[in-house]
């Protein structure tokens, strides 16, 4: 089975903050089962000396400084014109020794304009040097703290999620956290004894949070819980999707006292989560999430659990792969029960049955998106499964708000099929099948199609068609010169202005029977109402022997087909890069004569074994990107330091390029010894010696990077 291994290298870990269960090493990654809230019992119980405040309900919290100090800073928030004039000074100790009232640690609010003439209010507490480094914090107020709501409550006591803190240890190396936006704020209380103590740097650790049921919630209280590492995520069943909500944060005397990490600044990359597939104590394979952008500090990771796992005890591992200030690379281990009482049986497929039923002494293979062997996982007993390239694309009409995106490019676990939520007009697919593996002294006999749509949580289709039409011209799948796939073309450029609009299609959606698609139906289903009762996946076959017939034939070119859907409602469709290989589009063909070759879905860019031979043709170094298309900074830096034209250049003619994700390059990834992403590792072109190393922090820094590879251009 395929093991998603990310990282095999030994590791130096900072000073633990949480308390944690002993760890074991496995492939280079601390395995953490535990995680306790940290011992604060060295805090003293009251201050030595206060100023006179002028409030009579001054604001206390406590600030532990630094990676592993006991270095606490008090803040105490004053009115200074009296009860109800307005939060508006901050006594702040910066130097640890209890005493407020010394000079230079009154903090007074500061007014600025900007160039509209808008008027914004803050805090500058400086640099404050600690144990093991120095914390810089600036607080931005959500408004002036003199003009009071309806109630009389000042406004302006509340942090703007644009607030810093960060902290900078003594190798210059910093990590900036903070509040967020949705109303996430520190917390303070009336009193210094019960006052909240946070964390200000040191080790991050990873927290899956849990909704609170609207009826549970108290007035002004969080939506959500944080659960640490050791939780029990309960039973999980397969053939669902499953989505957890992670935050990466510092946590302090309570796992709700967080400062959190945002806008792709999580220290060492963005966290994986990873189901670890497990045989009693042995893990049998790791299968990654597919995540979301950490913009907001908290995201979800999502992953369709596929029929390939057993019932049983298994773990979800959070893989951190951070700095070594920030607590070195680990995995969190969390519980989770897996329900699967179909395990083992075959799945009834109706594409096979019909071809079997009409040619019951042909051969029959199925063809889909793999990359390698170990994706070759059957659907039932009898089942032929050959590799090749499959492109899949949904193309989205627009909301209502701005017209069709130009990201319609096929990076998603699933399609989307019906009209979705907030979208005009129903979203309708592009499927290519890559037929080169099929040879031309093979008789292709029938043909069917075979997607497969899932439960979506909210959508559901109601007399529910499908229809596929050839396709008359090519489609981009990913970002080329000429755009992408998109509802209006791939070289729509405004949203807006329509006066622009053009594109490649020669009808919106591309409807032109002349240009775009055939008018002939190459094939058609019924769904019908869907899900029903219990119902989590459905399959839906449709003949297209016929247009398969003339594409191997080379009658027609094969541009693929584009499925319209008929119907109400909406729900998903797996995609080429589902995550249960079998649910995956497939092409399921009744043959005699030879059998298809595999043809793995690999270009020389994206193929590292064809890049790494090249690299010896050329006696260039080899560069191998990794990333993840589900990852903040990874598009960051794809937008950014790999835009540059210089850096383009320069990599383009100094060395052989490959890029690789680690969700389907895990073994090679692990070999390599990369787990975070992004990343790019530099190797001689005889694979024999690795010459550089990049990780995110570096790749995120143009300067940086073009340091790094400019020293190894001959």
């Amino acid at each position: 089975m395929t093991k998603y291994l990310l990282l095999g290298l030994s590791l130096i870990v900072s000073a633990t903050l949480l308390a944690q269960s002993t760890p074991t090493m496995r492939d280079g990654y601390l395995q953490y089962d535990k995680v306790e809230a940290e011992d604060f019992s060295w805090v003293a119980g009251a201050l030595k000396k206060e100023p006179a405040y002028k409030s009579d309900k001054v604001k206390y919290a406590r600030w532990a400084l630094g990676g592993s100090g006991k270095d606490l800073m008090t803040v105490v928030w004053d009115e200074s014109g009296g009860p109800g004039t307005g939060y508006d000074i901050v006594y702040v100790d910066k130097n640890f020794n209890g005493d407020l009232t010394e000079e230079g640690e009154a903090v007074k609010i500061e007014t600025s304009k900007d160039k509209r003439g808008t008027e914004h209010f803050s805090y500058t507490f400086g640099d404050i040097p600690c144990t093991d480094g120095t914390v810089t914090i600036k607080w931005i107020m959500n408004g002036s703290p003199y003009v009071k709501d309806e109630s009389g409550q000042s406004k302006g006591d509340a942090l703007h999620w644009r607030s810093s803190f960060r902290f900078t240890n003594k190798e210059n190396i910093a990590m900036r956290m903070g509040t967020l936006p949705g109303n996430i704020q520190p917390k303070f209380t009336n009193d210094y004894a019960s006052a909240p103590i946070y964390r200000i740097g040191g080790t991050t650790f990873p927290f899956v949070q849990r909704r609170i049921p609207r009826s549970q919630r108290k007035k002004g209280g969080p939506g959500s819980t944080s659960h640490l590492p050791g939780s029990d995520l309960g039973t999980w069943s397969a053939g669902t999707k499953k989505t957890i909500n992670l935050c990466v944060a510092v946590a302090g005397s309570d796992i709700e006292n967080q400062f959190r990490f945002f806008k792709a600044k999580f220290p060492g990359g963005e966290p994986q989560g990873i189901l670890l597939v497990k045989d009693g104590d042995k893990i049998v394979e790791e299968i990654p999430f597919a995540g979301d952008c950490g913009c907001g500090g908290a995201y979800g990771i999502t992953l369709f659990i596929p029929s390939r796992v057993p019932s049983g005890k298994h773990q979800i591992a959070i893989r951190m792969n951070r700095l070594e200030m920030a607590g070195g690379r680990a995995d969190y281990l969390y519980d989770v029960t897996i329900d699967n009482p179909d395990y083992g049986k075959d799945i009834i497929d109706p594409a096979y049955q019909e071809l079997k039923k009409q040619f019951p002494s042909a051969k029959i293979a199925s063809l889909r998106r793999l990359i390698n062997n170990d994706q070759k996982y059957k659907a039932y007993q009898d089942e032929q499964v050959f590799g090749t390239s499959v492109w899949d694309n949904t193309m989205q009409p627009n909301n209502g708000h701005w017209a069709a995106s130009m990201a319609n490019f096929g990076t998603d676990k699933a399609m989307m099929i019906g009209t979705g939520p907030h979208y005009k007009g129903v979203a309708r697919n592009l499927i290519k099948f890559d037929l080169s593996g099929v040879r031309k002294d093979t008789k292709i006999l029938g043909a069917w199609i075979r997607t497969t749509i899932s439960r979506h949580h909210h959508g559901k289709l109601k007399d529910g068609k499908l229809h596929y039409h050839a396709m008359r011209r090519h489609w981009y799948e990913l970002p080329t010169a000429d755009g992408v796939a998109t509802w209006l073309g791939p070289d729509y450029k405004h949203a807006r202005d329509k006066s622009k609009r053009r594109g490649f299609w020669g009808k919106e959606a591309a409807d032109d029977t002349e240009k775009d698609r055939y008018a002939e139906v190459a094939g058609a289903a019924n769904i019908g109402d869907f899900p029903l009762e219990n119902e989590m996946f459905r399959f839906i076959a449709s003949d297209i022997t016929g247009i398969v017939q003339q594409w191997h034939n080379g009658e027609i070119e094969n541009h693929g087909l584009i499925q319209i859907y008929e119907g109400s409602g909406y729900t998903d469709q797996s995609s080429s890069e589902f995550q249960d290989y079998i649910f995956r589009p497939t092409l399921v063909i009744a043959y005699e004569g030879s059998d298809p070759q595999d043809k793995w879905h690999k270009t020389l860019d994206t193929d590292y074994d064809a890049s790494l031979a090249m690299a010896k043709k050329r006696d260039k170094p080899l560069m191998v990107k990794f990333h993840s298309p589900y990852c903040g900074a990874c598009k960051k830096v794809a937008n950014t330091t790999f835009k540059d034209k210089h850096v383009k250049s320069d990599m383009s003619k100094h060395f052989q390029l490959v890029t690789l994700t680690v969700e389907e390059n895990g073994k090679l990834a692990n070999r390599l010894g990369v787990g975070s992403v992004p990343a790019v590792i530099i190797l001689d072109s005889q694979e024999a010696k690795e010459l550089a190393r990049c990780d995110s922090e570096i790749l995120l820094d143009k300067a940086a990077f073009q340091k790094q590879y400019k020293s190894l251009i001959k």
